[in-house]
């Protein structure tokens, strides 16, 4: 492999990384890679990435969730009763 393929590898992994940070464009972003990528790789990266939004996003659904129940629980100790 030569260093040019190396480069070019390295700066397409680090642009694919900086649109993933990038709110809604990253979930466009890993659909369009996952299932209308060039290459297999591309579609394997979009495929992977689609598959670690989508398991933070339903973790985070989860834990807002129990937050939510346990501070709206708290929250009526805290009120004067009237």
């Amino acid at each position: 492999m030569s260093d040019e393929s190396l480069t070019t590898s390295f700066q397409r992994y680090l642009l694919r990384l900086l649109i993933l940070g990038l709110p809604v464009v990253n979930v466009i972003a890993a659909v369009l890679w996952g299932f209308a990528g060039r290459d297999e790789e591309t579609r394997n990266f979009g495929r992977a990435a689609l598959t670690v939004i989508v398991v933070f996003g339903v973790l985070t659904l989860i834990s807002g969730l129990v937050a939510f129940t346990f501070l709206s629980a708290r929250l009526f100790e805290f009120l004067p009763q009237g």
